[in-house]
């Protein structure tokens, strides 16, 4: 198993804390190694008391949390109706990116990998459907590749999950 040199969080709710606090329980990566973004301040209110010390999150108001996009591995995680915003924000800053093409795993349900990539035509996506058993690290995660998708990629996106899960 891999341990991650840093990763993007767009979207810290449940399924997204549900995939990191195990990846920094089990020693797959720091605190001070994430860089999360939600939609608005009273969130990064209510989010903090409960975070890993060390765990960098950011209001997407905030000009800071255009580092949450300079992350060579970024988790989707925000609600479907939140995508063409995100989406927009992504386009916005992709000639800033430190990284050629972002690996973009997405949570989101009932959204396409063909969607995603239209969306995000700078990342390398990958849509990953868990079910709600991996809250409690008893899941099932199905996984579809992109195109451009590289064994290291596919190696690393399964890593992140059979800390939660099985995967397929």
């Amino acid at each position: 198993m891999i341990v991650l040199s840093s990763l993007g969080v767009i979207g810290l709710g449940r399924m997204a804390q549900a995939l990191v606090f195990p990846l920094i329980e089990k020693q797959k990566i720091t605190p001070e190694r994430i860089f999360a973004v939600v939609g608005r301040q009273k969130s990064v209110n209510s989010l903090r008391p409960s975070l890993p010390k060390g765990l960098t999150l950011f209001s997407a108001e905030d000009q800071a949390s255009v580092g949450v996009w300079h992350q060579p591995i970024q988790l989707l995680a925000v609600k479907p109706q939140q995508l063409e915003q995100v989406a927009i924000k992504a386009k916005d800053l992709e000639l800033s990116y430190k990284v050629a093409r972002p690996l973009l795993i997405s949570l989101l349900a009932g959204v396409s990998l063909k969607r995603l990539q239209s969306l995000f035509p700078n990342h390398n996506c990958v849509r990953v459907v868990s079910n709600t058993p991996a809250l409690v690290g008893a899941g099932l995660t199905g996984i579809s590749w992109g195109d451009g998708i590289n064994q290291d990629e596919k190696k690393h996106v399964k890593d992140l999950f059979v800390v939660v899960s099985e995967v397929l």
